[in-house]
Order: structure tokens, then sequence, then C-alpha cells
């Protein structure tokens, strides 16, 4: 529906007549590429907002711009043109409105985009300090995907300690988030928190299936520190193509 508008707008060939797309049909994710179409507007972006879509169509790209030339501060108009330059492959322009963006807002994207784009070129040091920026804890919105990444570069860095101590002052319900859980898990080992690991090898999991062995391997590595058996991994932890488990 939101394209259909876009083509009705620029007088461009529209959809089939077989195809019904009635405006009712969009959502709070189009609304506010809605307010771009009409009238070159954009929301402001603040505290731990993150857009529900993010459009990459190139298409966009001079409706974005076209925003900035009337209100070069929006920090909204300047996340979503980085977000598509980046994925055009023109990184450097996208950093640069990403950076333009944090003169506006300190918002928690921004920082986050910075570190996946550090972290993309291979400095894990330098994505690690912009997360480190964004100052999770300040939100009690943040989406956990937030602490997913940073919990990603810290591991990488080796700084199990903080890991484990930042996943144990959050909230009880990000807690139960598996993701972040097995990241914990990840550093538990290195710490030789037994415990811990003891409980989280009676967990049923969610989103590992075949194939994938996170949780396997931190329990090889709890085995070997214990002195137990590889034989005797948990059948529910074994997701090893070639599992002999019993």
């Amino acid at each position: 529906a939101l394209e259909l508008a876009r083509r009705i707008k620029e007088n461009q060939p529209l959809f089939p007549q077989q195809f019904s797309f009635p405006a009712e049909t969009i959502s709070d994710a189009q609304q506010m590429y809605m307010g771009l179409l009409n009238d070159g507007r954009l929301p402001v972006l603040e505290g731990a907002y993150v857009p529900e879509a993010f459009l990459v169509d190139p298409v966009y790209q001079n409706y974005l711009e076209t925003c900035l030339e009337k209100e070069n501060d929006n920090a909204m108009a300047h996340l979503l043109l980085g977000s598509l330059l980046y994925e055009k492959g023109q990184d450097e322009e996208g950093i640069a409105h990403w950076e333009a963006a944090l003169k506006v807002t300190d918002a928690p994207i921004l920082w986050r985009n910075l570190a996946f784009a550090a972290s993309q070129h291979g400095d894990n040091e330098k994505a690690l300090h912009y997360m480190e920026q964004a100052h999770l804890e300040k939100y009690d919105d943040i989406d956990h995907a937030f602490y997913e990444e940073y919990f990603k570069y810290m591991l990488a860095a080796g700084r199990y300690q903080e890991v484990f101590e930042t996943y144990s002052k959050l909230p009880a319900s990000m807690k139960e988030e598996e993701l972040l859980y097995m990241k914990a898990c990840e550093a538990a080992i290195k710490l030789n928190e037994f415990e811990f690991l003891e409980e989280s090898f009676k967990r049923e999991y969610a989103l590992i299936r075949e194939g994938e062995t996170i949780i396997s391997d931190i329990w090889f590595e709890y085995a070997k520190k214990k002195g137990i058996p590889e034989t005797e991994i948990p059948k529910h932890l074994d997701m090893r193509m070639t599992s002999k488990a019993k």
C-alpha cells in the first residue's frame, strides 16, 4: 500500500487491477514513510526509539535529502538516509549521516549503527567503544537486541566479567531473553561460574536448532573442567548433526 501511494504521487505505473492494496492496510510501520511522502516530514528521533522499518529502496533517497534540505537537524532523516546509503555500499556517507544525527540527539540506535559499521570493518575495539557511549543502562525501554550486540563485542574483547556483571543487573524480563542468556553462559564458562551454568544446562532452548552448537560447546568446556565424560552430555543440549548422545 505504501508503494502504491508512492507510485500514485510520482505518476508511476500502478499495480495490475487484480492486486488490491487499500490504504487501510497501512500500519504504524509504514506511517512514518507516508508522512515523508505526503509532506516531507519525519517524527523526532529521541530516547531508545527505533523505527519499526528501515526502507533502503533508493527511490526514497531523494525524499530524505529533500527533508534534510528543509530541516538539516532532523536526526530521523539522518538516521534513515545513513542506513539507506550504507546499504548501497556508501559506507562513509552513511556513517557521516549517523554522526550528524548524534549532534542533534544521543539516541542509542545511532551509537549502535556506528558500532555495527566498525565491527564490519574489523575494528571490535572501536565497536565496543561506540556501544559504551550508548549508555544502554539509562533506558528502561531499550530493546534486548542492543545488549546482544554489546555482549558480542565484549566477549570478542575477552571482557567476560563485564558481560556477566552487566547481565546480572538486567531486569528479570530481559534476562529471560534466550540469546542474551546464552551470551551470559559464554562469559560464565570463562569465569568458572559453575552454579550458573548448571542451571543453564537444565533449560530447554527454543531458539537452538540442529547444527547449532553454542550451548553444547559450553557444556563440553564445562565437562572438561569438571572431568565429566563427553558422552554424558544431556540429550536436549546436543544439537550436533552427528550426535551420538543417548
